[in-house]
């Protein structure tokens, strides 16, 4: 299975190709390009315990410059009236970035101010899809 999003292709690797939700030990595989450097994203499904809770291990390596990560990200769930309470955690270490001097300076310090910004704006986007979804299924 594969899915376009912002210019951005998503592999389904997983032995079973069929629709469906991420099960534990399902590998996905992302690339695309952020501020014009290339990456590549592999990602694997480290718990799916439905409903309660979700968990992937994600790797991130960039063509250059950057700094490469691994994010681990964890959604717990509870019901809560006619829906879900919905709590998730990230933990990201990274390894230094090949870029200039100056370039590794600036993430160094621009990194604790937008990183956060990104993983809330990336946790809402991901409930907006989920709440379609469910919407679609209902």
């Amino acid at each position: 299975m594969q899915a376009e999003q912002r210019g951005r292709t998503v592999r389904d690797t997983a032995a079973c190709l069929l629709p469906g939700p991420a099960l534990r030990g399902a590998r996905y595989t992302g690339r695309g390009t952020a501020r014009g450097i290339g990456y590549v994203v592999l990602a694997v499904v480290t718990a799916a315990d439905r409903p309660r809770r979700y968990e992937t291990r994600t790797e991130t390596r960039f063509e250059r410059a950057y700094p490469d990560a691994v994010a681990i990200e964890e959604y717990r769930i509870e019901p809560q009236g006619a829906g879900s309470l919905v709590h998730y955690a990230v933990t990201i270490v990274k390894t230094p970035g090949s870029g200039t001097l100056l370039t590794r300076l600036l993430l160094a310090v621009l990194e604790p101010i937008t990183a956060p910004r990104v993983a809330k704006s990336n946790f809402r986007n991901m409930l907006r899809y989920a709440e379609k979804h469910a919407a679609v299924l209902v």
